[in-house]
Order: structure tokens, then C-alpha cells, then sequence
């Protein structure tokens, strides 16, 4: 005699009740078939849920890579500045050597033909007083040399633009220099010009300085070219070490680069 389970459907409201008689291994097949339906969306909730992490992960990682991507960027171009600012201060040194040193010590000066007797020392002169002759003249007011030893990072934009200087790279501390004799009519904070000084070197031209770390003179102060006025700074609004400057003739701003000897 085979046993059997009664299973009995009863509509909610009026209707025929029903029944359905089921075998023991009947409710086992519909047992199995509910786990295995139970287990395989479990499954399928889980490897859903895995899947959206990892894109999200992988989203992370991919934003993380590209954010160190542009810091490295950031870090190459800001040692190529230094590279250049280093090789700039080293051709300079090298001039200078040439201009202060004595001739026989320059390789290229001894190698050079000279008059039969002449001495050491009367080449040296000869090289100064050809060096003096291509200098502006003495007291003259236009602008003549380049105010910092570094490389020129931002050039100068005519018109409307908000940056109407030059950007000069240096290391941090190097001297400023005067690009030409004059007096100081400025000499403190400006805002986001940092520490400035600007000088007045009479017959409508001025410079201006900022960024400056330290300010090396006072209103008032007459100095000459070449005179040293303060030291490269971050003062202001600057992401690191460099000159803000700027050529002014009666008022209107002139582009800087025009008027570097070097």
C-alpha cells in the first residue's frame, strides 16, 4: 500500500476546494527542486555582488593610476626645470670665468692667437675693455641684463592677459639683481605678487620684482645694475621657487625677454 500526503488548495473567497494527492518521493523531487532553486540564487546574488565591487575597484584603481600619472607628469617637468636651471647657472659660471678670470686659465682664450709679446695680463684688459664696450652706457636708464640666473618658464603675454611679466625659474635664495640703475619706489608685500620691489630708473622705465623671499632694500634706496635687491622667494601666490617680472616704459608694460643681454 503506497502512502500518500493530501494536499488540499483553498480559494480565499467562494470556490471549489481542491485536492491533490502527493507520493513521499514526489514532496522529495519538490523538496530538492526548492534548495536547488534557493542555492542558485544565492549564488547568483553573490557573483551580482562581487562583480559590481570589483567594477567599482577597478574604478578606484583606474582614477588612483591616472591621478599618480599626472603627479609624475607634474614631478618630471618640475626636475626639468631644475636640470635647466642648474645648466644655465653653470654656462653663467662659465662666463664668468671668462670675463673676471685670467686668460691663460680659459682653454679657449689660450688657444687663441695673440701678438708676439703680448702679455697675460694685457689680453685680459683687451677682453674687459671689448666686454665694457658691448655694456650699456654708464647711467643709461633702459633695462640691459637678465635679473636672476634661471630659465624663463612663463613668457610674456600682450594684451588683456592677467600675466604681463616673465616667469624666471631659480633656486630658492639666488639673487635678484637690479636691471638697471634707479631708485626704489616700492619695496614690501603686494598681495599675490608676494614680497616685490620696483625701481624707477628714470626716462619712463621701471621694473618690478616679486615672489621674493627677502627684500634687500628700502624705499628711497638708489642702486645701481646689477646691484643685488633681494632673493628668490615663494612669497604670494607661487607653486614654488621663481621671479615674477616686468619691463614698464610710461606706464605700459613692455615684454621682458626684449631687453636680456644673455
Amino acid at each position: 500500500m503506497r502512502v500518500f500526503t493530501t494536499v488540499q488548495i483553498i480559494p480565499s473567497g467562494t470556490g471549489t476546494v481542491r485536492q491533490v494527492n502527493l507520493y513521499r518521493w514526489q514532496l522529495r523531487l519538490i523538496a530538492l527542486l526548492v534548495s536547488l532553486t534557493v542555492v542558485v540564487v544565492a549564488l547568483a546574488a553573490y557573483y551580482g555582488t562581487t562583480v559590481l565591487m570589483s567594477a567599482a575597484e577597478s574604478e578606484r584603481l583606474r582614477e588612483e593610476n591616472s591621478f599618480l600619472k599626472s603627479e609624475n607628469e607634474n614631478y618630471r617637468q618640475a626636475l626639468s626645470i631644475l636640470d635647466s636651471v642648474q645648466a644655465e647657472q653653470e654656462r653663467l659660471h662659465a662666463v664668468g670665468a671668462v670675463l673676471l678670470g685670467p686668460a691663460d686659465s680659459v682653454p679657449e682664450l689660450a688657444a687663441a692667437s695673440r701678438p708676439e709679446g703680448a702679455s697675460g695680463d694685457a689680453e685680459l684688459e683687451e677682453h674687459i675693455r671689448r666686454y665694457r664696450k658691448s655694456e650699456k652706457k654708464p647711467g643709461e636708464s633702459r633695462p640691459g641684463i637678465k635679473p636672476v640666473i634661471g630659465v624663463v618658464t612663463q613668457r610674456w603675454k600682450e594684451g588683456g592677459s592677467d600675466h604681463q611679466g616673465v616667469d624666471i625659474a631659480a633656486l630658492l635664495n639666488d639673487p635678484v639683481y637690479a636691471a638697471a640703475a634707479g631708485e626704489v619706489v616700492e619695496a614690501g608685500d603686494r598681495g599675490d605678487l608676494g614680497l616685490t620691489v620696483e625701481l624707477d630708473h628714470g626716462d619712463g622705465w621701471r621694473t618690478l620684482y616679486a615672489h621674493l623671499n627677502r627684500i634687500l632694500v628700502r624705499k628711497g634706496d638708489a642702486v645701481g645694475r646689477g646691484s643685488s635687491i633681494g632673493t628668490i622667494g615663494m612669497t604670494g601666490n607661487t607653486t614654488g621657487p621663481h621671479l615674477h617680472y616686468e619691463v614698464l616704459k610710461n606706464g605700459k608694460r613692455q615684454d621682458p625677454s626684449l631687453f636680456f643681454m644673455d
